[in-house]
C-alpha cells in the first residue's frame, strides 16, 4: 500500500458525509459543523495570497473569528467537536497516505480542503503567536492538536530521505503522537505505518497478523532502535512491563 500512496500525485482523504457523535463529546448542529468546515476552508485559502503581509492580514482576521463566543460563530469548543466528530481523521492508516503522497485533499460533504494549506496556515500562525500577535493563539492550538501528528510524519519522512539515515529525535516525536491516534487492532499501530517506516529506511517484518500484540510491539522497537541507533524509544512504549518480552 505504501508503494500505491508514494506514486500518487494527490490522494482524497474522504472524512464521510455523516459525523458520528462519541461517549464524550455531543456532536454540534449540522449548521455549525457547516461553520467549522467552511472555516478551515477559508484558513486554507488565505495561505494562497502572494504577499506575505495581505497573507499574514487575511490568517490573522480568518483565525480571530475563533475568540467569539456569540450565535453560531465558530468557537474552539465547537471546532474540536467537529473535528473529534470527524472517525477517519487521525486513523493510523489515513496518516500513513497523507504522509506518503505528494498532496492530500481533506473531503466531508462539498467541503475540499488542502491538507498542505492547514499545515502551512498552521505554521504562520505560530510564527505570528511567538511574534507577540494577539487573537492567533487559540487558532494555532486547534490546528497543533489535530494536524500535529501528519506534519510530524512528513518531517520524518523527509528528514530520514535527506539524512540517508532515521533521525532519532523526529522518530520520537512522531511515535509520541501516534500513540493517541486511531486503530481497530492494537497490532494496526504499527501495521498501519509499515509502509511510512519501510520508506524512511527502517527494516521492519512484514505484517503479519498471526503473531501476538507482545511481538508485533517488540519485533518493531528493536527496529526503531536499530534503525536509530537509541534506546530512546522504550519509556515511550506504554505499558511495556505488561507485555511479554520473551517466548
Amino acid at each position: 500500500m505504501g508503494n500505491i500512496y508514494k506514486a500518487a500525485s494527490q490522494v482524497l482523504v474522504w472524512l464521510e458525509n455523516d459525523f458520528a457523535a462519541t461517549k464524550t463529546i455531543e456532536l454540534p448542529s449540522r449548521e455549525l459543523r457547516n461553520r467549522n468546515l467552511d472555516w478551515l476552508r477559508r484558513l486554507a485559502e488565505a495561505t494562497g495570497q502572494r504577499h506575505c503581509h495581505e497573507r499574514e492580514d487575511q490568517l490573522s482576521r480568518v483565525a480571530g473569528e475563533l475568540n467569539s463566543e456569540m450565535g453560531n460563530n465558530v468557537t474552539v469548543a465547537s471546532l474540536k467537536e467537529t473535528l473529534t466528530c470527524l472517525p477517519w481523521f487521525k486513523r493510523l492508516w489515513v496518516i500513513q497516505e497523507v504522509v506518503l503522497s505528494k498532496r492530500a485533499i481533506l473531503v466531508c460533504n462539498e467541503f475540499e480542503i488542502p491538507l498542505d494549506a492547514i499545515i502551512k496556515a498552521k505554521d504562520i500562525l505560530t510564527s505570528l503567536k511567538y511574534q507577540g500577535k494577539h487573537g492567533v493563539g487559540a487558532a494555532m492550538s486547534v490546528l497543533w492538536e489535530f494536524m500535529g501528528v501528519h506534519q510530524f510524519g512528513m518531517s520524518l519522512l523527509q528528514q530520514s530521505l535527506a539524512q540517508g539515515k532515521v533521525p532519532g529525535d523526529a522518530l520520537q516525536l512522531f511515535i509520541w503522537e501516534v500513540r493517541f491516534s486511531k486503530a481497530t487492532d492494537p497490532k494496526d499501530k504499527m501495521f498501519g505505518l509499515y509502509g511510512l517506516f519501510r520508506e524512511c529506511g527502517i527494516n521492519l517484518p512484514k505484517p503479519n497478523y498471526a503473531k501476538s500484540v507482545s511481538t508485533v510491539y517488540r519485533e518493531t522497537l528493536v527496529a526503531l532502535m536499530e534503525a536509530t541507533g537509541t534506546l530512546a524509544l522504550i519509556p515511550q512504549i506504554d505499558g511495556l512491563g505488561a507485555l511479554q518480552l520473551t517466548e
